[in-house]
């Protein structure tokens, strides 16, 4: 199953570098994204934390930003990762306080340890956090939030370039109480051809395709089932959307080319 990107012929005057999508259409949640896509950050190596711990919850010494060990909020750590870690990288730990606002930036290394998550909470909200990555090999889960207790929302996923993402799990939010972890978080992917083993927990998937994208390019390929519909019930019912641009100033395509979005063995897609 597939989630795919069709051009139709415009029905009012509009930039012709423009794609639209005719799933996300059908649903009414396409948005039009160039003008404000992002640049793949250069950063330092393994830069903006320090190696802490083992913390609670992991058995291994990870690499940290901003690490609370008391109520107060993590807020505003910044990390750049280059080589691999055993424990988790964090941009922002926090016992019994929110973990917001905090980044996480993976530019190489391999990473098949406890995971990488923009911001962590025991006890609070995990929101406003953002992980992006570049490049290296992710074999672990990737969380823009997480919160044993309450709700992460509100955090943002992003991957540039070429990245092994084969066996990675790319999840917005994770609440361990099962409060909301879905509601504002967003996959952003400003490439093609990835791969990766599941995504879950996003409200929002935004496509930035390069100028290099052709009819019949596949964005993301997921080897598990994807579930990207509105939920009915439970803590986020708020509806899922599409973003499509095409970067540049070329028009690669053409009306009525195809480019599949998401690739999945099952897709339960946006319903109109």
């Amino acid at each position: 199953m597939f989630l795919p990107l069709r051009l139709w012929p415009p029905q009012t005057t509009k930039s012709p570098r423009r794609a639209r999508s005719h799933a996300a259409r059908a649903a009414a949640a396409l948005l039009f994204l160039a003008s404000l896509a992002l640049a793949a950050p250069l950063r330092a190596a393994n830069s903006g934390g320090s190696v802490t711990g083992p913390v609670a919850d992991f058995t291994n010494p990870g690499y940290i930003g901003i690490y609370r060990h008391d109520f107060n909020a993590a807020e505003n750590g910044d990390v750049t990762i280059d080589t691999g870690i055993v424990g988790p990288i964090i941009g922002g730990f926090s016992v019994g306080g929110n973990a917001w606002g905090n980044r996480v930036t993976v530019t190489g290394g391999t990473h098949a340890g406890e995971g990488i998550y923009g911001g962590y909470t025991q006890t609070e909200y995990a929101y406003q956090n953002i992980v992006t990555i570049t490049g290296g090999t992710i074999h672990t889960d990737v969380f823009g939030g997480y919160s044993r207790d309450h709700d992460a929302t509100d955090n943002t996923l992003r991957i540039f370039d070429s990245p092994d993402l084969s066996l990675a799990n790319l999840i917005g939010g994770h609440s361990a109480a099962g409060s909301d972890d879905r509601t504002g978080n967003t996959l952003e992917i400003h490439t093609l051809n990835l791969q990766a083993a599941s995504i879950k927990n996003f409200q929002h998937f935004r496509f930035y395709l390069p100028e290099t994208v052709r009819a019949g390019d596949t964005v993301l390929t997921v080897t598990q089932g994807v579930n990207i519909s509105t939920p009915s019930s439970g803590p986020s019912t708020a509806p899922t959307t599409v973003g499509v641009g095409i970067m540049g100033s070329g028009t690669p395509l053409a009306v009525n080319d195809t480019v599949t979005l998401i690739q999945a063995p099952s897709l339960t897609p946006m319903r109109a």
